[in-house]
């Protein structure tokens, strides 16, 4: 079981940008009347490949879960001989 009680496990030393960002009224068939939701999505890029689909993250004081099973591009697998990477989606959700 998640324990979102307890403060996000790493912080993320990565190249990360904005991929999308929503806004949901209240009333939305997928928010809660009464709630309106803000949702924001940003791609990641870390040398860290033990982050796992459970965990969250902290980039710049704010803290992102990560949305889905991270991708781990493995050392000589990269075009042009580059080192591996882990990429993933860091999603937070406000409201």
């Amino acid at each position: 079981m998640l324990d979102w009680a307890s403060p996000a496990s790493r912080t993320a030393a990565a190249y990360v940008r904005p991929i999308s960002t929503s806004l949901r009224p209240a009333g939305n068939e997928f928010v809660d009347p009464g709630r309106d939701v803000s949702e924001h999505a940003w791609q990641c890029h870390t040398n860290d490949a033990a982050v796992t689909a459970f965990e969250r993250i902290v980039r710049d004081g704010v803290t992102y879960e990560v949305d889905g099973e991270p991708l781990i591009w493995k050392p000589g697998s990269v075009p042009g001989g580059r080192l591996g990477f882990t990429k993933l989606l860091l999603r937070r959700v406000d409201g």
